[in-house]
Order: structure tokens, then sequence, then C-alpha cells
């Protein structure tokens, strides 16, 4: 028997950063710009209103992606009393450069202009880059989906996870107030999670005219008006050019990170579960050493049981025993499957009060003594104490009355016999029993 040994095909080492696309906008022939971008209309209750591309203005070469490009725009009659395109505001006539048009968005819009991209997981950095230039003005516009009052009209930065049914689509940028009513070129870096799989923008407008929109006559001289002498029109809208998406730090090149996660201010319980998390790279974690200190002072000490005596812990949480009350201060450090251990930082990633302890209330009375009580009136002092997380309150009632926050002095004018009850929390949720007096 002859046995041929094949050697296997070496695996294709990924570059240290990857270019998934660039676009200016400036293809010579429109269709082929036209295909690189799906583009919708999510809300077409005002016609449809699509991204397209313009020569209006750009950053470089001579296009850049126009917001509003497609459709009809609502808030104007032309001359003919017809509602004119976006893209021909004006009513100029077809000889007349593009470079002359007056743009102007339409009311109600949410338009995408997305593109699929593939790839992104290998690498742990993805940086959208881009310029865009926009005119828009205050309004009722709120965030799709969620309908979150934005206040005017806006441009997000989208991404997609998933895909078919599952697509989910988050925003990772909006453009501010500023921003928005600029009127000028500006640039914009955005990070985008490396689970995407469609990389976008996304335009919206309110369902009224920004409150700095054209007045009623702006564009007499070419036959254009809004729709009536009492409303407003629009702005030019966003335009965007010299886009980028590149990838740096490929994840099979990426240290094993770990750090503690958030905390609650206070801990009342002991012991209390302190989580954990990596970064999740191409190397797993084999363990973490868990340090603690504190106070603030003095040296970081390892965090050991007796089941793990040597400090080494594999799963989170970790349920950490505090040697006593006090303000604690945590970080881990990790090590890889392949035994390399990160550097130590000593630097708290997260912290927390530690607070087992009830507070303990005084009190004092004033007034005349007479026999087993006081004559006239008395005047009732409580005062708490709570050294580590401090007083939040104190309560009290009269002959089981409403239990009432206690602010200053309490005065008793009635005669006869009264009981006084009273109790303290601390900040940290600690209530002390109920005492009597």
């Amino acid at each position: 028997m002859i046995l041929t040994i094949i050697p296997t095909a070496a695996t294709a080492e990924v570059p240290s950063s990857q270019v998934f696309f660039t676009e200016n906008a400036d293809e010579i022939v429109f269709q082929e710009w036209f295909d690189n971008w799906t583009k919708t209309d999510e809300n077409p209750n005002d016609s449809v209103d699509t991204w397209c591309r313009s020569k209006h203005t750009f950053h470089s070469g001579g296009f850049a992606a126009y917001c509003a490009k497609s459709g009809y725009n609502s808030n104007y009659y032309n001359a003919t009393d017809n509602q004119p395109y976006d893209f021909n505001l004006l009513n100029m006539s077809s000889e007349v450069p593009q470079s002359e048009y007056v743009q102007r968005y339409d009311t109600n819009m949410d338009a995408v202009m997305r593109k699929y991209v593939s790839g992104l997981s290998a690498y742990a950095n993805i940086t959208l880059t881009f310029w865009f230039y926009s005119d828009t003005g205050i309004s009722d516009a709120t965030q799709p989906g969620t309908g979150t009052v934005v206040g005017y009209d806006f441009l997000n930065v989208v991404y997609y996870t998933g895909k078919n049914s599952s697509i989910m689509k988050h925003v990772a940028w909006t453009i501010s107030q500023e921003q928005a009513m600029a009127e000028t070129w500006m640039q914009a870096t955005v990070e985008i999670p490396n689970n995407a799989s469609w990389i976008g923008f996304e335009f919206v407008s309110g369902t009224v005219p920004p409150t700095n929109g054209d007045v009623y006559d702006a564009f007499a001289e070419y036959g254009v008006r809004t729709i009536s002498s009492n409303s407003l029109g629009t702005r030019e809208g966003v335009f965007l050019d010299d886009i980028s998406c590149i990838g740096t730090v490929p994840v099979g090149s990426l240290p094993l990170t770990t750090s503690v996660l958030p905390l609650d201010d206070y801990q009342t319980a002991s012991p209390f579960p302190v989580s954990f998390t990596d970064n999740g790279p191409w190397v797993p974690m084999d363990y973490v050493k868990f340090y603690y200190r504190v106070n603030g002072t003095g040296d970081w000490q390892l965090y050991t049981t007796i089941g793990r005596p040597d400090g080494k812990f594999e799963s989170s949480p970790i349920s950490f025993d505090p040697p006593g009350d006090g303000r604690y201060e945590f970080f881990t450090q990790g090590t890889d499957v392949n035994n390399v251990t990160e550097v130590r930082r000593d630097a708290a990633d997260a912290s927390t009060i530690v607070d087992t302890v009830s507070p303990v209330t005084a009190i004092a009375i004033y007034g005349n003594e007479g026999g087993n009580g006081y004559i006239g009136a008395a005047s009732i002092n409580l005062t708490s104490e709570d050294v580590t997380s401090g007083i939040g309150e104190i309560h009290y009632r009269i002959n089981g009355g409403g239990w009432t926050t206690y602010g200053s002095n309490i005065g008793l004018f009635d005669n006869g016999t009264h009981v006084l009850e009273y109790y303290a929390e601390d900040r940290a949720g600690n209530v002390e029993d109920v005492k009597n007096t």
C-alpha cells in the first residue's frame, strides 16, 4: 500500500487593514453609482422620496449623494399648480446645468441608502468616515421606530444586523442640531460594530416644514411658491461625499483584555457577585485573577477562596466576600489558553461601597421637666450616624400615626401621654430597628 501525504493549505493571513468600500458618487455612468446602494423610502406618505446623486454641491469631484432627489415635493406648487420634483424645484429647463438647481427635501421623509458589506467580523475596529453638508431646520421630527423627539430634520448613520426576516436596524450616529443647520461641509467618523451586515444613511424630516423654511414667494421669479401664503417650505437637505469604510486590527491579532463590569453603588449583603467580561479574542480566555483594595489606599490584594487558593477564576460572576465594610475597587488580569497574560493594570474597572451595618439614631428631648413628663411643651431632636454610606433619611411617627420624614426638631404641645417611634435608613438601604420613647 502506498500512502500519499497531501499538505494542508496554509490559512491566508488577514491583512492589518482592509478598505471595505469607498464612495464619492463620481462614477462616469449614473447607473453604476445607482447600483452601488440599496435605496428605500420607509415613509412614503407624501410621495416617494429617496436618495440619489447631485451636482448641486459636493466636497470633491463633481457629485455628491443627495437625500431627496427623487419624488414630488408636497410643500410647493409650480407655475402650473402642480407639485414639482425635488430635484428641479425651480422648474428650470433641462438645459440649465444641475449646479444651478436649488433643491429642497420633502416633509414626512424617512429615506434610507444602505450598502451590503461582508467580512467585517475579521476586524475588531470598523470605521466609517464621510463628509456631509447639511441645511435643515427645527421641526417635529422623531427617530423612526422609537418615536424619540429629535426636534430638527436630521441624518442618521445606520447599520443592520441579522439577515432575511431577522434583520434589525440600529442607529450608530445622529447629526447634532448645530451640524444639521451649519450649511458647510464637515467630516464625521463613526465606529460600526463588526457584526454589521449592512451600513448606510437615513434622512428623516418632520410632518411640518422647519421653522426656518422658505417663505411663500422665495422663488416667485421661477414661478414656484409654497402651497399657501401662510405656509413655509423646506431647506436644501443633506449631501454626502467621500465615504469610506475601513477595518483595522484583525481579530486574530487581538490580545486578551478583561474587565470587571459596573456594580451597584452600594452592597448590603455579603458575599455579593462581581461579574467580569473579556473582549472575545481569537485565543480564548483561560482564567482571570481578581484584585481588590479598600478605601482607595494600600496595595491591591489578590482575592482567593478556600476553593480557589491560587486566585484563578474561570467563570463569571465571582462571589466576593469582603473582609469588612468600606469602598471597594476591583480589576481583573486575564490569561488565555496559550498562557499569555494581559498586562496588570493596577487601576480600578469598577467600584462599590459595602455597608452591612444599620445606622444608629439617638434622641434628645428638651423642655421644662416636671414629675414624669414635661410641662407645657417639649422639643425632640433625632440624630443618626452611619460611618460607611451615610444617613439617607430618618422617619418618625407619633401615637401610631403615619410615618413622617424627619427634617428638624419635633414639637409636642398637646397634653397627655405620647409615644414617639423612630428609625433611620442609610444611603445603602440598611434600615434601623424601630425605637420608641
